[in-house]
C-alpha cells in the first residue's frame, strides 16, 4: 500500500514537471515565432506592415507565416484573418463563415468593394485596407445576400458611409458585424477531459 502511493506520487510529480517543461517549450516557441513574424513586417510596405503590427498586438503569432504573408484562424469573429505585403493598397482579409446561395453569387459579383464569397467553403470575406471598411462590406454584403439591399443601393451607402465617417459620425456597419456568425469549435481543455486528476 504504502508503495503504491509512493509510485503515484512519482508519477504524478513527473506529469507535473513533464507539463511544465513543455509549456516552458511552448512559450520559447511562441516568442520565436512573434519575433520572426516582426522580422518579416519590419520589412514590409508602410500599409501591409501597419496591419501585420496591430493584429501581432491583438492576435499573437500567426499559425501561419511566410516572407509576405500571415494568417490567423479562429479569432474573434473571424474564421480567417490574413495580411499580405503582396498586396499594399488593400493588405487585409477577413473571412466570416456564411451560406451563400448560388443564386446569390452574381449579385455579390455586382459589389465593387472587395467582396468575395465560397458557396462550397461557405464563406464571404472581405478584402481591404482596414477592418473598418471590411466592416462595412461584410454587412453590406450580408443586406445583399438576405435581400435588404440591392448591389447598386448597397454600393451608394458603402460611400454614404465613409462620408459619415469622416464627418465624424457613428457608422454602425464600420464598427462590428451586424448578424451572427458561427463560432468554430473549441477543444476542452485537458482537464475537462481528466478532470483534477491532472
Amino acid at each position: 500500500m504504502e508503495l503504491n502511493r509512493g509510485v503515484a506520487g512519482f508519477v504524478g510529480v513527473s506529469v507535473v514537471l513533464a507539463g511544465l517543461m513543455l509549456a516552458g517549450k511552448q512559450t520559447q516557441d511562441s516568442e520565436k515565432a512573434q519575433a520572426q513574424a516582426y522580422a518579416h513586417a519590419a520589412m514590409w510596405p508602410a500599409g501591409p506592415r501597419q496591419q501585420a503590427l496591430m493584429l501581432l498586438e491583438r492576435y499573437g503569432s500567426p499559425q501561419r507565416l511566410s516572407e509576405d504573408r500571415m494568417e490567423w484562424d479562429g479569432k474573434g469573429p473571424w474564421k480567417s484573418v490574413v495580411v499580405s505585403a503582396d498586396w499594399p493598397l488593400s493588405p487585409l482579409t477577413q473571412t466570416v463563415s456564411c451560406h451563400v446561395s448560388r443564386e446569390k453569387l452574381e449579385e455579390l459579383a455586382r459589389y465593387p468593394h472587395g467582396l468575395t464569397a465560397s458557396v462550397r467553403r461557405g464563406e464571404l470575406s472581405a478584402r481591404s485596407d482596414s477592418e473598418a471598411l471590411n466592416f462595412l462590406s461584410l454587412n453590406l454584403g450580408m443586406d445583399i445576400l438576405t435581400g435588404q439591399r440591392t448591389p447598386e443601393e448597397a454600393n451608394r451607402y458603402f460611400h454614404k458611409a465613409i462620408d459619415l465617417r469622416y464627418a465624424g459620425k457613428s457608422v454602425p456597419y464600420m464598427e462590428r458585424l451586424l448578424f451572427g456568425v458561427p463560432q468554430p469549435p473549441t477543444w476542452p481543455a485537458a482537464r475537462d477531459w481528466f478532470g483534477n486528476k491532472l
